[in-house]
């Protein structure tokens, strides 16, 4: 019995140091004590200069995606996570995302002659293009019906 409370107490006292090892590990390894940095707007920056600056303040800055987003400059910063005005701890990933650097092709559909007006125009906004300026041109045949139309 004796050998029974002796492991017994072992087990136990291992157990509490491991338990408060981890606890400690823990502190340490979350910063949890550490001062709050605020994370600021980057929106529309240069996506080197946000890099640098997020460094500059003790944040470490990864560019995650690349989109393109009309009017914005290229390499530009469009998104951040965590947003602006967000308290973090210092060495804490705010991820990117960025206009690139040039206009992307797409493919545009062939509307001549095969769908009305209404329906090129919602081709094209399924398709992320915008409508340009319309030209009305009257085909032959429907000069020639106009035509018969004015004689009577």
């Amino acid at each position: 019995m004796k050998k029974i409370l002796i492991h017994f107490g072992l087990i136990c006292s291992i157990s509490i140091l491991i338990g408060l090892g981890v606890l400690w590990y823990l502190k340490i390894y979350t910063n949890h004590d550490s001062d709050l940095i605020e994370v600021t707007d980057l929106s529309g920056k240069d996506s080197n200069d946000a890099l640098k600056y997020l460094e500059n303040i003790g944040l470490e800055g990864e560019v995650t995606d690349t989109v393109y987003k009309d009017g914005v400059e290229k390499l530009a910063v469009i998104n951040q996570n965590p947003a602006p005005g967000m308290m973090v701890k210092p060495g804490r990933k705010v991820y990117l995302v960025i206009n690139i650097n040039s206009i992307p092709m797409v493919s545009v559909p062939d509307l001549a002659n095969k769908s009305s007006l209404s329906q090129a125009r919602n081709i094209l906004i399924r398709k992320h293009l915008k409508l340009g300026k319309l030209t009305e041109q009257i085909s032959s045949l429907g000069a020639w019906l106009f035509d018969q139309y004015l004689r009577g």
